[in-house]
């Protein structure tokens, strides 16, 4: 990457998109792209120059986000800009979630109340409302905030939305029996931001009430069918966050040239490009259940959707309206997890291959890790299979010869199968 960004850009998602856009732009428009943004953020030094303090970072970030946003919103589209910000946003505040959920709960909230009283007091720009502040509980609005007023200032408001799923994901679900809870935002057209961490107790309706509340449950969810404004986010991080796992599974498609391949819940479409490149000579056809998906994949792909080397159509793998025995490689990357009845699954599989064919599925979870296996409890669908459960359900299914590969250090798992 040709650029250095300062800590604010690098906290305002620059250097993420920046990445995305040069894969899906090229080098030259993105650089152009870039050139604008940090032109704007000189322009608009003025609405920050005279804060001191906290508020001074705060207005510093929200000119950082806004000067992004405008001119890549020119470039991909309004809703594409925001999607592409808070996705870019999103793996520090992930990184977070992990950091802080490991604090123990009371250490947790005495943090809480000392950093509310500082980051989100008046001098930083806040007007706040508290309405319980004990031990357990920390609840409280937030009237105003500096993101929202910049943004307005600015004339971009709707990018505010990128922010706010932060916070979301930042506190969501936290392994440290802390519940965030949260009604609305400011950002997304509500009266008050509101927040409210508090100690989960023994009560079973408390502790179901913990697991269903926020939206990381709904961003994580998301994994199983994308759908709306979170489900673009979701297929944006696919994209990127599964690619060195993905690549590391097509690593072992070794000693085959096909001529028509199937990607099966092909998600936002990265892995369909991917192999078309490794395999220049083939027609793909991606397959996903979510129409959101197909979408997002016919764009990402479009280039080859155009030349006709590749089609994207929604389907059903339980049902595959696809040629029989047509097809010399299958693929299924971080999607077998939502596969009703594997075994009729896999026979549909079969079904498109062609004698010979090989299916390959490639999977972050080998069914055994901890981290994995506590997402089956918030996503609903979702069933983490061991190699061995794989392999089995690929024999009944009609495949001759299994073989399965680990990963040395994570719990990636190849299975790759003969027809």
């Amino acid at each position: 990457m040709r650029r250095r960004f300062t800590v604010i850009q690098k906290s305002c998602g620059w250097t993420g998109v920046y990445i995305k856009m040069s894969e899906r732009a090229g080098t030259v428009q993105t650089e152009a792209l870039f050139d604008k943004a940090t032109d704007l953020q000189k322009k608009y030094k003025n609405y920050y120059c005279k804060e001191k303090g906290i508020r001074r970072t705060h207005i510093m970030g929200a000119v950082a986000i806004a000067a992004l946003y405008m001119p890549l919103s020119e470039m991909i589209g309004k809703d594409d800009a925001v999607d592409l910000i808070a996705e870019a946003m999103t793996s520090a505040s992930v990184a977070k979630n992990r950091k802080i959920g490991r604090l123990p709960p009371s250490v947790f909230m005495k943090i809480a109340g000392l950093i509310t009283g500082i980051i989100f007091s008046e001098k930083a720009g806040f007007k706040r409302k508290w309405h319980c502040n004990t031990n357990h509980e920390k609840r409280y609005d937030l009237i105003t905030f500096p993101y929202v007023e910049t943004f307005d200032k600015l004339g971009c408001k709707e990018v505010c939305t990128a922010v706010c799923i932060q916070d979301d994901i930042s506190f969501g679900n936290m392994k440290n029996d802390v519940i965030f809870e949260r009604k609305g935002t400011l950002g997304r057209g509500d009266k008050c931001c509101d927040f409210c961490f508090r100690i989960k107790s023994n009560d079973r309706s408390d502790m179901k009430a913990g697991i269903e509340m926020g939206l990381f449950k709904k961003y994580v969810s998301q994994t199983r069918k994308p759908e709306g404004f979170l489900g673009k986010m979701m297929l944006n991080g696919m994209n990127n966050g599964h690619a060195k796992m993905a690549d590391w599974g097509m690593s072992y498609l070794k000693d085959i040239s096909p001529k028509n391949i199937a990607e099966l819940g092909c998600g936002g479409g990265r892995n369909a490009g991917e192999l078309m490149k490794r395999f220049p000579d083939s027609h793909l056809t991606a397959v996903d259940y979510s129409s959101l998906s197909v979408e997002k994949a016919a764009e990402y792909n479009k280039s080859t959707v155009d030349a006709g080397r590749c089609t994207v159509q929604q389907g059903d793998v339980s049902a595959l309206d696809l040629e029989k025995e047509h097809y010399d490689l299958a693929t299924a990357f971080e999607t077998v997890y939502f596969w009703k009845n594997l075994v009729n699954c896999f026979e549909q599989v079969a079904g498109i291959l062609k004698t010979g064919g090989t299916f390959m599925i490639v999977n972050e979870s080998d069914g055994t890790d901890k981290a994995s296996l506590g997402f089956e409890k918030i996503i609903e669908g979702m069933k983490c299979y061991t190699a061995q459960e794989i392999g089995t359900a690929l024999k009944k299914a009609g495949f001759s010869e299994v073989r399965v590969f680990h990963h040395r250090k994570k719990p990636w798992i190849v299975v790759i199968a003969r027809k």
